[in-house]
């Protein structure tokens, strides 16, 4: 089914060079290096409306404080529920958005029929008061969920400053022009232009701060059909934040440390279980995959294995222990994926502990058990 598609606003062009001087008054960091496009292009004279085209438009690195209206008076559970889905990003950077009915600077619209789309970043400034910044289309109590993961979450991305992460230059010159001007036409009611703008004219490099890599299943990323691409390979696109956006927003946003005594190791939102002995420390994702920590802070984590059906990891001294969801239990024997020796195969077993040189399990009978080894 076609994913309805996300447009960057932008502000008319007569406002756009004071738009640029806000940003870089707020954020610096937003202004062009002008001394790097001078040591490519020396004679080059760079133009005020091309400037502001390559100023970016983040919040500054103190984070992100802004106050949300709703110009439509949905209900309050709606409200909610919008706002703990902008809020989402919280959890990776220093952003908090905070409802207000007096003189928000972050205004939704929910116009039927007008699409989902947002201004970028520090742009949100520059609109006239009580007119939108932001739409989420119909958005009601009814919207499935995903939709509030995948729509509110990208729009709110947008509203930080982040651009759409499928016009970096390695994914558009991947597109079919002419085959992306037709189903953008079809499927979205896009002109043209729109298309261009939106799908078809990439970053410029100097206006990013980004990831190494163009990151396809980005929050930020637009799924593009294999139809359209000259490669016959579809572009996944996001449907909520991933590891890469929570790292790079981080990046942009760093959280504030009122315990400067802890070092962040690493910051996925997939692990759900962490355990230490021996001097290792090892991580557990929702997936299954089990990493030991190598010494280098969020990129020094060695997979130890993949399994879907592991639901616990356990410790002991150099001794690592895995138990599946069927109950069968294994033991880390010194080789990544393929090195692990099963010890048992009890359906009923639901917990194993590991210490001074034991490994327990426990029974949904309640029985427990010693491995004699």
């Amino acid at each position: 089914m076609e994913r309805p598609a996300c447009s960057i606003k932008l502000l008319p062009e007569d406002q756009r060079i004071e738009a640029a001087h806000t940003a870089s008054r707020i954020n610096p960091a937003n202004a062009p290096a002008l001394a790097t496009l001078s040591s490519v292009a020396p004679d080059v004279v760079i133009q005020p409306q091309h400037l502001a085209l390559l100023t970016a438009k983040y919040w500054g690195s103190g984070g992100v404080r802004l106050t949300v209206g709703f110009l439509d008076n949905p209900p309050a559970d709606l409200r909610a529920r919008i706002l703990s889905h902008m809020n989402a990003w919280g959890a990776f950077c220093n952003v908090q958005f905070t409802e207000t009915a007096t003189n928000p600077q972050v205004r939704i619209a929910r116009t039927g029929g007008d699409g989902y789309w947002s201004y970028l970043g520090t742009d949100v400034l520059h609109i006239a008061a009580g007119q939108p910044t932001m739409n989420l289309d119909s958005f009601t109590m009814n919207t499935a969920d995903s939709e509030f993961h995948r729509v509110i979450r990208h729009e709110t991305g947008h509203t930080l400053g982040f651009p759409h992460e499928h016009l970096r230059k390695e994914i558009v010159n991947r597109i079919d022009r002419a085959k992306a001007l037709q189903h953008f036409e079809s499927t979205q009611g896009w002109s043209e232009a729109m298309v261009i703008a939106q799908v078809l004219t990439p970053l410029d490099d100097s206006a990013l701060v980004k990831t190494a890599q163009a990151d396809i299943h980005s929050i930020m990323c637009y799924w593009l059909p294999a139809t359209i691409m000259i490669d016959n390979v579809a572009v996944d696109g996001g449907t909520d934040i991933d590891a890469l956006d929570a790292q790079f927003s981080s990046g942009v946003y760093p959280q504030l440390n009122p315990f400067p005594n802890w070092q962040e190791l690493d910051n996925n939102p997939a692990t759900v279980d962490i355990v230490a002995s021996g001097g290792h420390l090892y991580q557990r994702h929702n997936t299954g995959r089990i990493w030991v920590y190598t010494g280098t802070p969020h990129t020094g984590w060695q997979e130890l294995d993949n399994n879907p059906a592991t639901v616990q990891i356990a410790a002991d001294g150099n001794a690592l222990y895995q138990r599946h969801n069927t109950g069968r239990v294994w033991v880390y024997t010194g080789t990544p994926h393929t090195g692990w020796k099963q010890l048992d195969g009890n359906a009923a077993t639901v917990q194993v502990m590991a210490g001074g040189g034991h490994l327990y399990q426990r029974h949904n009978t309640g029985r427990i058990w010693i491995y004699t080894g």
